[in-house]
């Protein structure tokens, strides 16, 4: 919608055909008076929600929420708002300077509360001195009169609508080294300390959120950036036809796997555990994969059963990285955020894809920290005592766990009755109920429920759940090879305790669901029986939940 001519950026848009009949206008064009794209964006800002309002006017008006006269109406009232308003309201002297106050107090709270106070461990009193010479010297383009050692803000305006758009990202950018402080300080210090610090940085809640944990400071998300980023590529040239083709799929594996969240609280974090996850991704030029999203592959194979040999090649893994690099400092040219973390791929070409199992010792420490009878604890539990795959356990119905009268056992039936997925015939399979299991209570849970045994969970959510809980409890994410430890190590766990207590492949094969695991004298051997499979599963012992 904001386009560039040679006489500076402009606001269009092409009207849909019920309020062209209104309107009797083909579409909306403005002058944004501007040379300079942030600003250009910052001054349309007003009419993209008018954009939106009559979009979601339309929305209504086509499904029958509201009458034509009711349409009409809001229409033209919209229509005349875009009109006759000023390009650029927002940005009002008391706006700008109502920011600039925020900014102030943030800047004395955090004076006052962190200033050599905390000595140890590397922070230095310069630290917030340099944040603070950043902020005055900044502000000093806004006001006429710098600011005094006391942080008040004294001057006169010089008035012009760049200068109110440069104020209020300034405060924005001064928040954003407030949240920067903060979570030095908290770095350095001991567990106990930092709760109360914690505490303290949150102190102030009421007034103004912005510095709170999870709450983003420049008001776009990554996406928004994304769009942003595209349309400024394409309108000037920077980009052929294929090349926004790549970008588009590779943002589709993006989003998938990577929180859209408000662009200054990513952390170098973030994207290494994407550049994980992407290892997982299939080529969607392979027939299985062709045609469907990812969420459609991964709810029939997760991705941690992807095979390797089909999954994107580490060439197209570096394409991604140097689209999020291109994002990332679209954002900093544009000022949303001041500085922006590393982007790296956390491992070499042709390194190692597989998972490590826990030890006894960490999967004992996963199963203390989990809260009784919910859904995470059971498909957690049942996830390290059966082999079973994440999305097997969280299709579960009642019917599905049953009584086996000839071993007077309880299984799991895993099948692939009314909507439910397998990923191959190996997977329909009869595994028996651990125990363990028992004795906690699984078949009073089960008989507490209507129809699914965990409605309302997924697979993907299970193991975006896992990555951070597992960080919570200390088990490290990472193995001394090198090899991945997430929710899919329970399968490896289970299968790799099962065989070092002498189980056959074959058996560890009939109980996993496992493909690919046949000999010659697999057409005269078949586990039919439920008795003959119980072993598999009973020399799984991790010891006592301390």
């Amino acid at each position: 919608m904001v386009q560039k001519r040679p006489s500076g950026y402009y606001f269009r848009w092409v009207f849909p055909v019920q309020i062209r009949l209104i309107l009797k206008k083909t579409e909306l064009v403005k002058s944004l008076k501007t040379h300079h794209k942030s600003l250009a964006y910052a001054k349309a800002e007003r009419l993209f929600r008018m954009v939106s309002e009559l979009k979601q006017c339309l929305e209504g008006f086509n499904v029958g929420q509201i009458t034509q006269e009711e349409f009409e109406t809001i229409v033209a009232e919209v229509w005349d708002k875009a009109r006759n308003s000023t390009i650029f309201p927002a940005y009002s002297r008391a706006h700008a300077e109502s920011r600039l106050e925020q900014a102030r107090d943030k800047l004395e709270h955090i004076s006052h509360a962190y200033r050599g106070t905390h000595p140890t461990g590397g922070i230095k009193p310069s630290l917030f001195s340099s944040y603070q010479d950043i902020a005055k010297s900044k502000l000093g383009l806004a006001f006429s009169n710098s600011v005094d050692e006391e942080d008040h803000f004294d001057g006169g305006w010089i008035g012009s609508t760049e200068d109110f758009n440069l104020a209020d990202r300034l405060a924005v950018q001064i928040m954003e080294a407030e949240r920067h402080y903060n979570q030095r300080v908290i770095e350095v210090l001991s567990p106990n300390e930092q709760v109360g610090a914690s505490e303290q940085i949150n102190t102030d809640k009421s007034s103004d959120s912005s510095a709170s944990e999870g709450v983003g400071l420049s008001g776009y998300d990554l996406s928004s950036v994304f769009s942003q980023f595209l349309e400024y590529k394409k309108s000037t040239g920077n980009i052929t036809k294929k090349l926004e083709k790549d970008y588009l799929s590779y943002w589709q594996c993006i989003t998938y796997f990577l929180k859209d969240k408000d662009i200054t609280l990513y952390k170098k974090k973030d994207f290494s555990t994407y550049f994980f996850d992407a290892r997982s991704i299939p080529r969607r030029n392979l027939k299985e994969y062709k045609n469907k999203s990812l969420d459609k592959i991964f709810e029939i194979t997760p991705p941690e059963e992807i095979p390797e040999e089909d999954t994107i090649s580490y060439k197209t893994i570096v394409e991604h990285r140097k689209l999020i690099q291109g994002i990332l400092k679209f954002a900093r040219d544009e000022e949303y955020v001041l500085t922006t973390p590393e982007v790296r791929i956390p491992y070499e070409a042709g390194s190692d894809n597989r998972y490590a199992p826990y030890t006894d010792r960490e999967v004992l420490a996963l199963l203390s920290g989990l809260i009784p009878a919910t859904h995470r604890y059971w498909i957690t539990y049942i996830a390290s005592y059966s082999g079973m795959r994440s999305n097997e356990i969280c299709q579960l119905m009642k019917s599905d766990v049953r009584f086996d009268s000839d071993s007077c056992r309880y299984f799991f039936s895993v099948n692939d009755e009314g909507e439910k997925r397998l990923k191959s015939k190996a997977s329909k399979r009869n595994v028996p109920i651990h125990q363990r299991l028992i004795d906690l209570g699984l078949i009073d849970y089960v008989n507490s429920t209507n129809k699914e045994l965990f409605e309302g969970t997924d697979s993907k959510s299970i193991t975006r759940w896992f990555r951070s809980y597992r960080e919570k409890m200390g088990v490290p994410s990472v193995s001394d090879t090198g090899n991945r430890k997430v929710f899919h190590s329970f399968r490896h766990t289970f299968t790799s305790k099962a065989a070092s207590n002498n189980i056959t492949k074959e058996r560890i094969a009939a109980v996993a669901g496992h493909d690919g695991v046949r000999t010659i004298t697999d057409n005269y051997i078949h586990f039919d029986s439920l008795a003959s499979l119980i072993d598999v599963v009973d020399v799984i012992d991790y010891g006592e939940v301390f």
